[in-house]
C-alpha cells in the first residue's frame, strides 16, 4: 500500500504527490494505482490509499490525474479535492515548460 502520513481527512502534501509520481514511474504499483487514459499524455486514476489511525489502518480511495511527458515518464499529478478544490504538483525538472497548461486545454 501507499502509505499517506495524514492523520486527518487532509489533501496529501507535496512529497506525499511526489511519492505517488515516483510510484507510477518505477511502474511498481500494481493493486494500488488504477490507470485510464483519457488524452495522449494525461490519465484519469483511483489510488488505493493506507491511512495511518491509531487503532487500524483504513483504506482511502482517492482520484487523481496523472500528467506524462513526451518520454513517457509520469512528471505532474492533479489531486481531485472534491466540489471546487483541485491541487496540482510538477516535479522540479518539469515545471515552466507547459506540460499542465497543454494538460488542462
Amino acid at each position: 500500500m501507499i502509505r499517506n502520513n495524514v492523520e486527518k481527512e487532509e489533501s496529501m502534501t507535496n512529497e506525499n504527490l511526489q511519492n505517488l509520481i515516483d510510484t507510477l514511474n518505477s511502474k511498481d504499483y500494481e493493486g494500488r494505482i488504477f490507470l485510464r487514459q483519457i488524452s495522449e499524455n494525461v490519465f484519469t486514476s483511483k489510488v488505493y490509499m493506507e491511512k495511518n489511525y491509531p487503532i487500524t489502518p483504513f483504506r482511502h480511495i482517492t482520484d487523481y490525474f496523472f500528467i506524462r511527458n513526451e518520454r513517457r515518464k509520469f512528471i505532474g499529478v492533479v489531486e481531485d479535492r472534491g466540489r471546487k478544490d483541485l491541487h496540482w504538483y510538477i516535479t522540479k525538472d518539469s515545471r515552466k515548460k507547459g506540460y499542465l497548461t497543454r494538460a488542462l486545454k
